[in-house]
């Protein structure tokens, strides 16, 4: 289980950005074709930690930062990155969930017992 990282946030965040960077160059070629699905979940439970991610800054933006001192439109980034980010971990999940169904019917020779 996760802990709480408050005073790590910033490293934590270029930590995410290194990771993506290099799965993003690596996944080019998947040398084992199997391992797409399983890809596929991990992506979307990250998508679904950013989107909390996204959920808590928006709230902490909304609670701790005075609208007139950021740029207009800041705020409504912010829930606009929640949304997508919510959208993209659904999308994700059913890329998986297609991606096992062709897999069980590769498996079983193209049956759907």
């Amino acid at each position: 289980m996760s802990t709480n990282q408050e005073a790590r946030q910033l490293q934590l965040a270029e930590q995410l950005a290194e990771a993506a960077h290099t799965l993003a160059h690596s996944i080019r070629d998947v040398p084992r074709p199997t391992d797409t699905g399983k890809v596929l979940a991990e992506l979307a439970a990250a998508q679904r930690s950013l989107a909390a991610t996204y959920s808590q800054l928006v709230a902490w933006h909304t609670d701790n930062v005075d609208a007139d001192s950021v740029p207009e439109g800041a705020h409504d980034h912010l829930v606009v990155a929640q949304l997508h980010a919510h959208g993209a971990d659904g999308a994700l999940r059913a890329a998986h969930d297609v991606n096992n169904r062709a897999s069980s019917e590769d498996a079983s020779g193209g049956r759907s017992d």
